[in-house]
Parts: C-alpha cells; sequence; structure tokens
C-alpha cells in the first residue's frame, strides 16, 4: 500500500510540475516580411535573449504572396520561459541590402502567445546629396598636366570653364552594382549568359558587355546563383564595400542613367579631384594628386610604391573611402571637394571619348578614357592629369567607375 501510495504521490508531484512549467512559459511568433523574391530572404536570422537565455532562430516556412509581391517567413517558439526579452533580425554580410535590421523588445507572462510581426524595408538606391555626393561649384579649371612632366599619358595643361555639378564621393561598389543587377534583370533591361562560351557574362538589350562575374572572370568579386529559376547578383562576402571591378564602359554608363546619373567628364573629374578651393578665384592652383597634395607615400593612397608584379595576379583593392585618417596607417586622403580614392584604387570610366591631343582633337573611335590610376599603378600613375584610353567593352581587374550628376538634381 504504501508503494502505491508513493507512486501516486509522484504522479501527482510530476504533474504538477508540467502544470507549473507550462504556466511558466509561453509561445512567440516571429513573422516577417520583405521585399520581392530576388532579395536575399534566405539569409535572414534572428537572435532571441535575455539575462538568462540567448539563441538563434532560423526561419521554418517560406512563401511567396503575389497579391503584395513580398516574402513571407515565421518561427514558432514554445514553451519559452517568461521573461523580458530582446529580439534582434539578422542579416550576415548583407545588412546592406536593407535600410534598417531592426530591433524588437517584449516581455512574455505565463500561457501568454505573443505575435511579433516586422516588415523589413529593402534598400532602393538611397542616395541623399549631403553623404553620397558633393557638389562642386561652377568655374574656372586646369586640365591636363600643370607640373611639365612631359609625360605620355597627360595632356598638356589648360584651363576651362566647368560649370556646376556634383560628384560621387565613393567609387561604386560591389554591393551597390550587384543591387542594380537585380533590378535591371527583374525588368527585363539587361540579359545574363549561364552556360556556354559567354559564361558570366552580362549584356544589354543591344549585346553590349556590361560586366562579368567571377564564373567568367575568377577575380572578378561579383557573383550569381539561381533562386527558383531566376538569376540573382551579390558580392563576394567580404567584399561588399569594395570598387565594382570587371565593370566596362558601357556597363558603368547604363548604371548611372538607369538611377538618374551619369557619368562626370574628364574636365569634371580633374576639377573635382585636384583644383584648390579659393574665395578669390586667382591664381588657378591644381594639385598633382587626388587628395589636395603634391607629394604622395603609402598612407594617402592604394597605388604600388615599387614596380614588382603583384604575386599571383591577386586584386589588392581597397574598400571605398579607406583612406581617412580613422584607418590605421591612413591620412585623410580627400579631395578639394571631398571625394575619396581620386588618385589610386581603381582606374575610374568617365564620359569622354579618348583624343590623342586636346578636347578638340579627333576623338579615337571605341575608346573611353579612364582616369586616376589603380592598385596596381606607380606614383605617376596616380597623378590626376593621368589617363588612359580603353575600349568600351574592355573590362579588368583595375577598372571601376564613380557617378556625377547636374546640381539640383533630384537624387533618388
Amino acid at each position: 500500500m504504501t508503494i502505491i501510495y508513493r507512486f501516486l504521490l509522484l504522479c501527482i508531484l510530476a504533474a504538477s510540475s508540467c502544470i507549473a512549467e507550462e504556466v511558466l512559459c509561453g509561445t512567440l511568433i516571429v513573422c516577417y516580411q520583405t521585399g520581392p523574391k530576388e532579395e536575399r530572404l534566405d539569409r535572414i536570422r534572428f537572435r532571441l535573449q535575455n539575462s538568462q537565455y540567448e539563441g538563434q532562430l532560423y526561419p521554418k516556412k517560406t512563401a511567396l504572396m503575389t497579391g503584395d509581391k513580398c516574402q513571407h517567413r515565421h518561427v514558432v517558439i514554445e514553451n519559452l520561459p517568461i521573461g523580458k526579452y530582446t529580439l534582434k533580425f539578422l542579416v550576415p554580410n548583407l545588412d546592406h541590402y536593407f535600410d534598417e535590421v531592426p530591433e524588437r523588445s517584449f516581455e512574455l507572462h505565463p500561457a501568454e502567445v505573443i505575435k511579433v510581426n516586422q516588415f523589413i524595408r529593402p534598400r532602393q538606391a538611397v542616395f541623399k546629396e549631403s553623404d553620397k555626393f558633393s557638389l562642386v561649384e561652377a568655374g574656372q579649371a586646369i586640365i591636363g598636366d600643370s607640373f611639365s612632366e612631359t609625360a605620355i599619358n597627360a595632356l598638356p595643361a589648360a584651363v576651362v570653364e566647368v560649370p556646376a555639378f556634383l560628384i560621387g564621393i565613393y567609387e561604386i561598389t560591389n554591393a551597390e552594382y550587384a543591387r542594380w543587377l537585380n533590378q535591371a534583370v527583374s525588368e527585363g533591361e539587361i540579359t545574363y549568359t549561364a552556360e556556354g562560351d559567354a559564361q558570366g557574362t552580362v549584356f544589354d538589350r543591344e549585346g553590349h558587355v556590361l560586366c562579368k562575374t567571377k564564373e567568367r572572370e575568377p577575380l572578378s568579386q561579383l557573383s550569381y546563383r539561381m533562386i527558383e529559376g531566376h538569376v540573382h547578383f551579390s558580392p563576394i562576402i567580404g567584399k561588399e564595400d569594395f570598387p565594382v571591378i570587371f565593370v566596362s564602359w558601357y556597363g558603368a554608363d547604363l548604371y548611372s542613367r538607369s538611377n538618374g546619373w551619369r557619368l562626370p567628364s574628364e574636365a569634371e573629374w580633374e576639377k573635382a579631384a585636384s583644383m584648390e578651393i579659393r574665395e578669390n578665384s586667382f591664381p588657378l592652383r591644381k594639385f598633382r594628386f587626388g587628395f589636395s597634395r603634391d607629394e604622395i607615400d603609402l598612407t594617402w593612397a592604394n597605388y604600388k610604391n615599387n614596380d614588382t608584379p603583384i604575386e599571383n595576379n591577386l586584386v589588392h583593392t581597397a574598400k571605398v573611402g579607406y583612406f581617412n585618417g580613422t584607418n590605421t596607417n591612413t591620412q585623410d586622403a580627400k579631395s578639394p571637394y571631398g571625394a575619396y580614392d581620386m588618385s589610386g584604387n581603381v582606374w575610374e570610366w568617365v564620359s569622354d571619348f579618348f583624343r590623342e591631343s586636346d578636347s578638340i582633337g579627333p576623338k579615337v573611335e571605341e575608346s573611353k578614357i579612364v582616369k586616376g590610376g589603380c592598385y596596381d599603378s606607380l606614383a605617376s600613375g596616380v597623378r590626376t592629369a593621368e589617363r588612359l584610353a580603353l575600349p568600351l567593352s574592355h573590362t579588368d581587374a583595375f577598372t571601376g567607375f564613380r557617378v556625377a550628376a547636374n546640381k539640383r538634381v533630384d537624387l533618388k
């Protein structure tokens, strides 16, 4: 009899424990949605934590809702201990795809069911004039070699009048370009070849080469994969904020125009890079390099200080704006008008056709100008007067671009 009583008592205690455990727990349902299916929804996860609990949660269900054109996912957590929690949405290596990766706080009470709904807004290439562009006021500028260095890759110095315009503070990054590719391919503006001799090549509607992914050029920092039968472009992990490379003049021009901007002219580029700003506009002064100086060392720009070939042909670009005086062994290397990397890092496409002598000489058909030198250039090659001619469809590991815009343009 004693044994039976003991057994019943244990059963009662166990049941009471279970009931107490259930009462001291609750249920959390996390739902979120983001933009169209080309966005990298699959990488979003959650971190749930308080003083006694921390865990990472992964979505269990995916659905594409055709009505609102958003993707929806949810996670259900049962028997979660009561208490105050912080819920953070995580987007590993892809935070740049979204305007904000939010946090939510809540308190869970016994037997309560809490549902957290969150919309994570994809970034729509929002560029504010104050932080992405710098105003270059109208006025005269010295274009070409004003230091009498008799370089074969520079024009003789000449004074030209340049209207006011806006110059991009930074070179266009892999992340920015990949976002545009995804939008452009969804709108039928571009095509991508995933197999055959042209595998890894992006074309415009006229068949011009725009850029190449690593599936075509192993040193490219853009890649693609197929998601539900659709091509999706993304930067190589860790290279999101580095300048885009393996982009042709056509690719730079179409990106610029699609966003309501344009490529700078050579005269605009040189003025933004090297003309001293003075209250009294005379005498004009031009700096040799794109950071308000006539001398250079490795704390001011990404270039080579000797002619030793780069080992294994590796890409040595730096993050855009890296030489800002805050990062280790860097100076604040911005141009007189506040633009970074106008000497070194990557060559930059401009709008002009290449001419052998001056702005009124005959243009070299099918060749455009690149400016500023790159990480594989010597000091003489990153002078602001330096210029090279490249075919419009040319792509390589040394060439990217930045954008410009007309003054007071309605920026996206």
